[in-house]
């Protein structure tokens, strides 16, 4: 089963301060399956906490560049957007997401994947959409 993608699922293997665990097992199921779906969203989304976290003085600009070129580079990731914008807004609706959450859950409803997050509400809206969050193996 393919891997759909949150950018919070990825974001602590960059943030020294935070626990990679989670992060390091999406990576590794990654590499088991050759590739992970993410919607072009993703990768805004991964732009914005890096800025944030150089605002606050957690990170440099240059780690910031060097790090989303990395993930770019090899990290197998299949930009793929939703194909039904509708659908998007009826998953944000139903299961009280924002749009962009939506995105996500979409496109793991769409391509029949699992889901690597972190986000609380989209681990709530998972189960009752009927899609598995990825749950590293012991």
């Amino acid at each position: 089963m393919a891997l759909v993608v949150d950018a919070s699922a990825l974001v602590s293997v960059a943030l020294r301060d935070e626990d990679a665990a989670y992060a390091n097992a999406v990576l590794a199921q990654i590499e088991r399956d050759g590739f992970a779906i993410v919607p072009p969203l993703f990768w805004d989304e991964l732009s914005n906490v890096f800025v944030i976290a150089e605002r606050r003085g957690r990170i440099e600009p240059e780690f910031t560049d060097r790090f989303l070129g990395e993930i770019a580079a090899s990290i197998p990731l299949r930009t793929i957007q939703p194909s039904d914008r509708r659908a998007v807004l009826g998953v944000a609706r139903c299961y009280a997401l924002t749009a962009y959450d939506a995105c996500y859950l979409s496109l793991a409803i769409e391509t029949r994947s699992s889901l690597a997050t972190l986000d609380a509400e989209l681990r709530r809206a998972a189960a009752p959409a009927g899609v598995a969050i990825f749950v590293p193996s012991a």
